[in-house]
């Protein structure tokens, strides 16, 4: 079951390193924007915290595909994320997006595992950004954008979203650099849903009842390499730091139990065409 819980996020830092410079925002936490292969169908496998504000680690593989369609439209599927680009324009990109966001259950912390389970539940909604391509001189890619999220079940209501960027150059023709930041946020339900205890928590936890506003929840930055050492093959690994932020850092989940600084990895292998 935690190797399956993996699956949306191991892809932000395994199998993005695929497909430089694809719009990639999965399960609206992290987005690493990248695209350069059109089509590709790979595995990735990587490391990631238990759940958000963890201290605890889990490893696990995963799968992503990219489809490339007519006037700059594509189709992306990343373990239980897809999304698809509607507008025929080489700089802009918009479209819908759905995600299966996991729960927290049967964790590895003795206090939060007694915390009430938090369900998985379907999000849908949309992402939008913007693309500068430079090809004087040494080319470089500058990509801005913003994804939005809502709850289709019952687990929050309201939006979470986070803006991004990213940046990349090639250092040989085989090899790219890349490198990224963004932001993210929730409603005040969504923030609670995740990082609040219940005073019915708190009595079977031992920890402290605690609720929070909307706001930011982390910032993150990230360092990726790709390799095309091969027409049809391409290998790559990431890092991504993250660290939780306001209303997110300061819950007894994360300030006495877990660790506000949340660090991801992975390697990645895919067949291009």
């Amino acid at each position: 079951m935690k190797i399956f819980k993996l699956t949306s996020s191991l892809i932000k830092t395994a199998v993005f390193c695929l497909a430089l410079f694809v719009t990639s925002p999965v399960s609206a936490q992290i987005q690493v924007p990248v695209d350069i292969f059109p089509n590709f169908f790979g595995f990735g496998i990587g490391f990631m915290t238990e759940y958000a504000g963890s201290k605890d680690y889990v490893a696990g593989v995963a799968p992503g595909l990219r489809l490339s369609l007519p006037n700059n439209r594509f189709i992306e599927w990343y373990g239980s994320f897809a999304d698809i680009n509607l507008l025929p324009s080489a700089r802009w990109q918009l479209g819908p997006m759905v995600n299966y966001r996991f729960g927290r259950s049967d964790v590895s912390d003795p206090v939060v595992n007694k915390l009430p389970e938090i369900d998985g539940t379907f999000e849908a909604g949309v992402f939008g950004s913007y693309t500068y391509t430079n090809l004087q001189g040494i080319p470089w890619r500058l990509r801005i954008g913003l994804t939005a999220l809502t709850n289709f079940g019952n687990v929050y209501t309201g939006v979470n979203a986070f803006g991004w960027g990213s940046f990349w150059f090639p250092v040989r023709k085989d090899i790219f650099i890349g490198l990224g930041t963004g932001a993210g946020g929730g409603s005040e339900s969504f923030m609670n849903a995740y990082f609040g205890i219940t005073p019915a928590g708190a009595a079977a936890s031992g920890l402290d009842a605690y609720a929070t506003g909307a706001g930011f929840r982390s910032v993150y930055g990230y360092p990726m390499v790709i390799w095309q050492f091969h027409p049809s093959w391409a290998a790559g690994a990431g890092l991504i730091y993250q660290r939780l932020v306001g209303g997110a850092a300061d819950s007894p989940i994360v300030k006495e139990r877990g660790s506000a600084d949340q660090w991801m990895g992975g390697v990645g292998l895919g067949y291009i065409w």
